[in-house]
């Protein structure tokens, strides 16, 4: 089975932004392995399918912004 990675379609979002620059942009564990990054993942899809954010696809900061793209800062 497909990890879900994507809140919604690239592209959809404000013109010139990306996923490494929204504020759903997240770390999918708190405490890596011991020399391992923690994969990148999109907050809104934990919400939307109701899964941990360890369970979700890497979400790569050079995507283009989907529709809930949201400034970093700014809340939820």
């Amino acid at each position: 089975m497909s990890r879900p990675t994507y809140a919604h379609v690239e592209g959809t979002g404000p013109a010139g932004e990306y996923c490494q620059s929204c504020a759903h942009w997240t770390r999918s564990a708190k405490n890596p392995a011991p020399f391992r990054r923690a994969a990148m993942v999109c907050a809104v899809v934990a919400r939307q399918t109701g899964l941990p954010l360890d369970r979700l696809g890497t979400v790569y900061s050079h995507r283009p912004a989907c529709r809930h793209w949201q400034r970093k800062g700014t809340g939820s």
